[in-house]
């Protein structure tokens, strides 16, 4: 594939529903998590973006059966997180293996990776702390890489559940008891601020819901 001026980025949001190749520029396709669902449709997918690792979405909500030969997974950089016990009763984290070692473990020969940009963020939602780049973030940034001219993000809705036969109510009360995150605000406002940036250094970015076609009588 040569080095293409436009690109497409799939996320996992509710409007996907409605998404059809015509709504897509004409270049590569990258879909976030459970988005590589819209080669159902026949839409072809290029890259596929995961940050976690393969036991999670890959396998946990049987995404691989999406993939199709030809198409690549870009997967996190970063390093697992395990934790130890200590003498004192105590636990301490502690880094574990590489994404891409897991990665490369679990996919058969006929699956191509290559390593996406991670790190960690800021919470936007909160006054203090901070958490893990999300797998759009990533993609995002990994798309950048190729110095495209534009970019149009799909579906990025931030809305709906995250968790496979949950409501986003209950996704939201889970993650708020759990980690103090409330995800969409946080991940509306990074987005914000790297789509601001990204057009401020001249490169056309779109953000698109497709809407329901409408039927007519």
């Amino acid at each position: 594939m040569t080095v293409a001026e436009s690109w497409n980025l799939v996320a996992g949001g509710p409007s996907r529903a409605n998404l059809r190749k015509g709504h897509l520029l004409e270049g590569p396709v990258v879909t976030v998590n459970r988005a590589i669902d819209i080669v159902e449709r026949g839409i072809d997918v290029d890259f596929a973006a995961f940050s976690d690792g393969p036991g999670l979405a890959w396998r946990g909500l049987d995404l691989e059966r999406h993939w199709r030969p030809g198409m690549i997974l870009w997967v996190s950089a970063g390093v697992t997180q395990g934790t130890v016990k200590l003498p004192d009763g105590t636990k301490r984290g502690v880094p574990g293996p590489p994404y891409a070692k897991i990665w490369d473990q679990a996919l058969p020969a006929s699956v191509g990776f290559r390593l996406m940009p991670y790190g960690i963020l800021k919470d936007e939602a909160a006054e203090s702390g901070t958490r893990t780049a999300f797998t759009t973030f990533c993609a995002f940034h990994g798309i950048l890489r190729f110095k495209p001219k534009a970019i149009r993000i799909l579906c990025m809705d931030m809305a709906g559940s995250w968790v496979e036969g949950w409501t986003e109510e209950t996704c939201h009360a889970y993650d708020m008891e759990k980690n103090g995150l409330d995800r969409w605000t946080h991940e509306r406002r990074v987005m914000e601020r790297e789509i601001n940036k990204a057009r401020s250094e001249g490169i056309r970015v779109e953000v698109m819901s497709p809407a329901p076609e409408v039927v007519s009588a």
